[in-house]
């Protein structure tokens, strides 16, 4: 199971076998590098953990353990985590801040326990039965092991073709599962028993309603956060786009380093972009030391390991630049600080904002006749000044809440009918639309807004984004911190007035704010930038022979699910006139996974 975690831990691989479990691990050195603090780590005798992350209050623990009488041999977080569990048993799982997955075997309870991260930030796949259980941060390290007994999930499927991702606590093999995050495990090897149990929640509970709070405790939880995050013993970075996001952890760390940051920005060959002028502004500002990074994609290698290495289907076309740029900052760094969950924690999205209207809509007009007259005016006003008008608003709020939550980045509902053959449609147990209204039903604010926030760490940001940067930076051996998504953060954000989060009909408003004095003060004025790579153009050049070769073949293994028919006419449409390209390199992804797990037709 180990030789599929190389990438991820290339300095050490251990393994310790005891009478009824065996762990494996394979280290990515970041802090205490010495061999001491190499896993499999014995605490004591009969307790021993394997972890996968980072813990960022290691030291405040710590402090506290030595207050209570422990003593250490490293100084690991590792160490720290550990101890932790003899002090405080299995509720110290709380008292963790960080990025984690870690398994732990007490042999004195004869107890093995499974927990991961707030946010699922790092990957924690299990299998079980009566029999055995396996856990790993690699899908391949069980699916490899368990090959032959695993069976598709067809629900995972449906969720991929709407979201390009497989949704979790569900993976793309009916019997793997991902611990869901903020969750802890316990299993009872002598009754081989189960309890779960979930440590943390956000909850929707406004509290600030003053802008100027707001902007304080923002900016103050930032600098901590960010301040947390640039503990390590090797050299540390931050990626730099011409966004808010990022601009803000780069200009706030250089606020609190004493030495230059080291600053990193990439383009596309070929690709005209805006991020290398806007990311250039910001390092000469802050005087870091810059390296924009022009990146060629290697079409054969993205095609036979990068898809390979997600080890589910996984199609947002992003990962691609994600991982090149990863690559290349891991020729100087082990670590680097990002700005990803800025946008799902402020409102960075136009369907936030549209939400937040629709809930002032509903507020101020309400649902009855007079709301009815509200958008009749507002619908002729709106004709003249070519604004959006409170139709829409009222339309959003007629929505089910699969379309609320919705992306529309895949196949729609009845496109997906259209392609899936009749005998596989039938056997869905849960589709993609279920998966969505349920997390959406989880949240009880009253605001629509904060839903779909809430409900978006949930599947956008946790299906795909932290998919996306864990493949992408973990193939490289780079560690990436992201201090937006921070535990007491995460908390202030939500105790935030939407009204403020949107204030001015914009979105991120909070964050740009502090952007505009620490950036650009015509920030509000800038368009939100989005990395978009020119699929379409690669897909009819470089990779059509490819394509065609995959999608055309006689022993294409998605005809099983798919109408052979409707998929080459999605292929044939998309070289003649384009408009498909996503659609098509979904189905390329698919196909690529089943030729990796050997499915055959």
């Amino acid at each position: 199971m180990t030789s599929f975690m190389q990438e991820r831990g290339p300095d050490w691989t251990g393994s310790w076998v005891g009478q009824c479990v065996g762990l494996g691990h394979t280290r990515l050195s970041i802090i205490d590098l010495e061999q001491r603090s190499a896993q499999p780590f014995f605490v004591e005798r009969d307790v021993v953990l394997v972890f996968n992350g980072e813990i960022y209050n290691f030291q405040e623990l710590r402090a506290q353990l030595v207050g209570r009488g422990h003593s250490f041999a490293t100084e690991s977080d590792t160490e720290v985590l550990g101890r932790a569990y003899l002090e405080w048993g299995e509720s110290f799982v709380g008292r963790l801040d960080g990025m984690f997955s870690f398994g732990i075997y007490d042999g004195r309870r004869n107890i093995l326990i499974l927990a991961r991260d707030r946010f699922g930030k790092k990957p924690l796949y299990l299998y079980r039965s009566h029999e055995e259980v396996l856990f790993c941060s690699d899908i391949r390290a069980i699916e490899k092991v368990k090959r032959g007994s695993l069976a598709v999930n067809l629900d995972s499927i449906d969720y991929y073709l709407s979201e390009y991702s497989t949704p979790q606590p569900a993976t793309i093999w009916k019997e793997i599962e991902q611990v869901e995050p903020a969750t802890i495990l316990v299993l009872d090897l002598s009754l081989m028993s189960w309890t779960s149990r979930t440590y943390w929640e956000i909850r929707n509970v406004v509290t600030i309603e003053d802008e100027a709070e707001a902007l304080h405790e923002v900016e103050t939880a930032l600098a901590a956060a960010i301040r947390r995050r640039s503990f390590a013993d090797v050299p540390l970075g931050c990626f730099l786009s011409g966004g808010v996001d990022s601009g803000l952890v780069v200009a706030m760390l250089a606020e609190q380093s004493s030495v230059p940051v080291k600053t990193f920005t990439m383009t596309l060959d070929g690709h005209p972009m805006d991020e290398g002028r806007l990311a250039a502004g910001v390092a000469q500002r802050y005087a870091t030391e810059h390296t924009e990074i022009v990146v060629k994609p290697d079409f054969e290698f993205i095609a036979e390991k990068l898809l390979d290495y997600c080890g589910e289907p996984f199609a947002d076309s992003s990962l691609i630049p994600a991982f090149f740029i990863s690559k290349a900052i891991s020729e100087y760094l082990t670590v680097a600080l990002s700005g990803d969950g800025g946008d799902e924690l402020f409102g960075g999205y136009q369907e936030y904002l549209q939400a937040y209207q629709a809930d002032r809509f509903l507020r101020t007009c309400g649902t009855g006749l007079g709301g009815s007259v509200s958008v009749w005016a507002d619908k002729v006003l709106s004709r003249f000044s070519g604004r959006r008008n409170l139709g829409a608003a009222q339309e959003w709020l007629r929505l089910p809440p699969a379309r609320k939550m919705s992306r529309n980045m895949g196949l729609s509902r009845d496109l997906k009918d259209l392609i899936w053959q009749p005998e596989a449609r039938v056997e869905l147990g849960s589709t993609a639309e279920n998966c969505l209204a349920l997390r959406w039903a989880e949240s009880p604010s009253p605001w629509s807004v904060s839903r779909l926030m809430r409900a978006s760490l949930r599947t956008r940001l946790l299906n795909d984004y932290l998919v996306k940067i864990d493949r992408a930076s973990m193939m490289n051996s780079l560690e990436v911190r992201s201090p937006f998504l921070d535990t007491a953060l995460a908390e202030t954000a939500f105790k935030i007035s939407p009204k403020l989060h949107f204030k001015g009909e914009q979105e991120k408003y909070l964050l740009k704010r502090l952007a505009q004095d620490k950036i650009d003060q015509g920030i509000f004025q800038r368009s939100k930038l989005g990395f978009s790579i020119p699929l379409h153009e690669w897909l009819r050049n470089d990779m059509s022979d490819f394509v065609d070769d995959l999608l055309l073949g006689g022993d294409c293994w998605i005809y099983s699910i798919f109408r052979g028919e409707a998929v080459k006419e999605m292929w044939r449409r998309e070289k003649e006139s384009g408009g498909l390209a996503a659609y098509v390199w979904a189905l390329a992804c698919l196909e690529l996974w089943a030729k990796s797990v050997s499915l055959r037709f």
